[in-house]
């Protein structure tokens, strides 16, 4: 369950000032209704993987209404959303996992693969 004593405005206050009624990728439309849910559930997961007020979340996702989900979610928990460069080098990735001292890395799988496999173990170690 999210942690609700964040100082961080609900993600339905910060999902409509930001979005208004919803995203729109091209064809489909996704209503701030179903964002909200979505980041409220996302915010379940990222605080049973154990983040939480001030912990940082690398987000290696393509720009996407996902993208928009998990950064509330991080949110919602008051955490900080690291959004990463999906052009960003392995070195450039590993500097960026290393400074922002990221707790979890939330990424498109496709985007993660050959980046992520020598700074998994950073991640992995700082698991609490």
């Amino acid at each position: 369950m999210p942690n609700r004593s964040s100082p961080t405005p609900s993600v339905r206050h910060t999902a409509s000032a930001f979005l208004g009624t919803g995203v729109l990728r091209g064809t489909e439309f996704v209503p701030t209704e179903t964002l909200n849910a979505r980041s409220e559930r996302g915010a379940t997961a990222l605080s049973r993987a154990g983040v939480g007020v001030g912990d940082a979340v690398a987000i290696l996702m393509r720009n996407d209404h996902p993208f928009f989900e998990v950064s509330f979610a991080a949110g919602i928990l008051g955490a900080h959303a690291v959004p990463m460069n999906w052009h960003a080098t392995a070195s450039e990735f590993g500097y960026i996992v290393r400074d922002s001292n990221a707790k979890v890395l939330v990424a498109h799988s496709d985007l993660a693969v050959g980046r992520s496999e020598e700074h998994t173990s950073e991640l992995q170690s700082r698991q609490y």
